[in-house]
This record gives structure tokens, C-alpha cells and sequence, in this order.
């Protein structure tokens, strides 16, 4: 079947907005400062997940304390037990639309996390992609910059919280052995 030309982006556009799905295994680990969702301050990361065996492991924890849209509740805090680890790759089956992660093949968590904040008890999902861009310009023997493409939480206290942006550290991606 031979589709017509204008018909291929409207195609290619309904593939991307199906969004990606986490896959494969892996190990995440490392963390950093990356700028406040609104805030004064830096929001602060650490990611250890390892999907490597037969059950995923590992934590994922956060906090953003000025967060803009969280500081009347103190901001946003939480730990986050990792439920997927892998690469945000493909569309979901059947065409369906996920919420997984939106930033093709990038490492990619997902996890339940529970606020670590008194004033706003509760939990929910995270959803997070980091990239690692190379970046000769830095002096030493790291010349990575780290790009979390997406910090999204949904359900729970800190309901369509959204971060993004440069994070100051690492994270760094393994592969499982064989």
C-alpha cells in the first residue's frame, strides 16, 4: 500500500505522540544538583537502579525544597523504589499511549515513590530520563554534562510536579553482564 506523501508526517507525528516505553536492563547509578522547578534553591538526586536480575532494585531519592508550585507544603521530597530500568525505546503496544518516559533512547527509571515530607504525606509514580552529552569544553577527566530530560511525578502529593534540565554530577549507565 503506497500511503501519500502528506499522509507520512501526520504518521510519524502519531508514532511520537504515542510516547516510548522503558525496556531492556541496566544499572543506573549517580546523582547531582540540577536547577529548582521555580525555586531559589537546587533540587538534589540520586539514582541507584539496577535491573540487571530477575527483580528490579534500587531507590531513587529527590528533594526540591523551593520548589514554586510545592512551597507552601515545604516543596517536594520523596524516596522511590525502582519498579523499570532501561532504555525509553519504541511505542507502546497496540498504539497505545505511556506515560513511561518521552525522551527516545535515553536511560529511563520508573518507580513508586513515597514523600519523605511531613506536611504532604502520600505517594505515587516517577518517571525519569537522563542523558549524558559529551562535552569537550570541561576541564578534567570527566567532559560530561548530564541532562535529566524529565523528572515527572504523578498521583500522590506532588501530582504533575515536573523537572528538567542541566544536572551538576553524574549518572552513569551499565550494562548487565551476561
Amino acid at each position: 500500500m503506497r500511503l501519500p506523501t502528506r499522509t507520512l508526517p501526520v504518521l510519524a507525528f502519531a508514532a511520537l505522540a504515542a510516547g516510548c516505553s522503558v525496556e531492556g536492563t541496566t544499572r543506573l547509578t549517580g546523582g547531582g544538583t540540577l536547577p529548582s522547578a521555580g525555586g531559589a534553591q537546587s533540587a538534589v538526586v540520586t539514582v541507584n537502579a539496577d535491573t540487571c536480575a530477575s527483580s528490579p532494585k534500587g531507590r531513587v531519592t529527590y528533594a526540591d525544597r523551593s520548589s514554586v508550585e510545592f512551597e507552601k507544603v515545604g516543596g517536594v521530597s520523596f524516596r522511590a523504589d525502582v519498579v523499570k530500568a532501561g532504555m525509553c525505546a519504541g511505542a507502546p503496544p497496540n498504539g497505545l499511549f505511556s506515560f513511561e518516559c518521552n525522551c527516545p533512547l535515553s536511560p529511563a527509571v520508573v518507580a513508586d515513590y513515597t514523600s519523605t515530607n511531613p506536611a504532604a504525606p502520600g505517594s505515587g509514580k516517577l518517571y525519569a530520563c537522563f542523558t549524558a552529552i559529551k562535552d569537550d569544553t570541561k576541564q578534567g577527566s570527566d567532559k560530561h554534562v548530564v541532562r535529566v530530560d524529565e523528572l515527572r511525578l504523578v498521583g500522590g502529593p506532588f501530582d504533575n510536579y515536573i523537572n528538567k534540565g542541566i544536572m551538576d554530577g553524574n549518572v552513569q549507565t551499565q550494562a548487565c553482564k551476561s
